[in-house]
C-alpha cells in the first residue's frame, strides 16, 4: 500500500515557489495540475492533491494548501526638495514585524536633516510584515541652500508683508532669478527659477491653502523675503 503524506499546510511570499513531494519513488502520481512527476512547483494559492497508485492498482491520496502572500505596501512618496534649513520625516508605516532603512536603523520613521548640506541623498527602506514578507522603497531628497546666489543687500525677515486673494504681484530692483515659497516650518512648497529678463512677476495663490508664508525672491545681487499672508 503506498503512502502519501504532503505535509502540513504551507504559505510562501510572492515571488517564491514550493517544491511538493509526493514520494513512493517508481509509483504512478497524478496531481491535481495535470503533472504526472513525483515532484512538482508550484507558486500560486491552492489545494493541491496527488494521488499515488502503485503496480498493484493500490492507490493512496492526501492534498495540501498552498498559500502565496503578498509583498506588504510600502510608499515613502514622492521625490521632494527641501532646504538646508528644515528637516524631512519619512514614515515606512505602522504595523510591520521589521524596519530598515540603508543606514542601518530600525525605526519606524527616518529624518533626513537638511543640515547634512547640499546634495541629493535617496532614501530606501526595507519592511518585513508577520508572514515574513519583504518589500522596499525609495525616495530621493534633494537638498537645496535657501539662499542659493550672493546677497549683497540683505532684507530683514518679514520686513516686508503682503496679503495675496488668489493672485500677487511683485516688482523687483533687479532681474527675477528664482522665487521659493516655504511654510512657517521651512518646508520648500514651490520653487521656480527664470531665465528671461524680468522684474515683475504674477503668482497664483490659488493652489495653496490659506496661512502664512514665506516668500523668497532672488535676484543676481540680492534677495527678499516678504510674507506672504494667502487668503484665497
Amino acid at each position: 500500500m503506498p503512502q502519501s503524506n504532503l505535509g502540513n499546510d504551507t504559505a510562501v511570499c510572492q515571488g517564491q515557489s514550493v517544491t511538493l513531494d509526493g514520494g513512493n519513488q517508481g509509483d504512478n502520481h497524478q496531481w491535481s495540475t495535470g503533472e504526472t512527476t513525483q515532484s512538482i512547483t508550484v507558486n500560486t494559492s491552492g489545494i493541491y492533491w496527488l494521488i499515488v497508485t502503485n503496480s498493484f492498482g493500490c492507490k493512496a491520496i492526501d492534498s495540501i494548501g498552498v498559500t502565496v502572500n503578498p509583498p506588504p505596501f510600502i510608499f515613502l512618496g514622492s521625490d521632494t526638495t527641501i532646504c538646508t534649513s528644515s528637516q524631512l520625516i519619512l514614515d515606512a508605516g505602522s504595523g510591520f514585524a521589521a524596519y530598515q532603512w540603508q543606514d542601518g536603523s530600525a525605526n519606524e520613521t527616518f529624518t533626513l536633516d537638511g543640515s547634512i548640506g547640499v546634495g541629493v541623498y535617496p532614501v530606501s527602506v526595507n519592511v518585513t510584515d508577520i508572514n515574513g514578507c519583504i518589500n522596499s522603497d525609495t525616495i530621493t531628497s534633494n537638498c537645496r541652500s535657501l539662499h542659493r546666489h550672493h546677497v549683497a543687500a540683505r532684507i530683514n525677515l518679514f520686513s516686508l508683508s503682503q496679503s495675496c486673494k488668489e493672485c500677487c504681484h511683485y516688482s523687483f530692483p533687479e532681474m527675477i532669478r528664482e522665487i521659493t515659497l516655504l511654510d512657517l516650518t521651512g518646508k520648500m512648497i514651490m520653487h521656480h527659477e527664470y531665465n528671461s529678463e524680468m522684474n515683475n512677476i504674477s503668482l497664483s495663490t490659488k493652489a495653496f491653502n490659506e496661512g502664512i508664508y514665506m516668500l523668497q525672491i532672488a535676484g543676481d545681487k540680492s534677495t527678499q523675503m516678504i510674507k506672504l499672508v494667502i487668503q484665497n
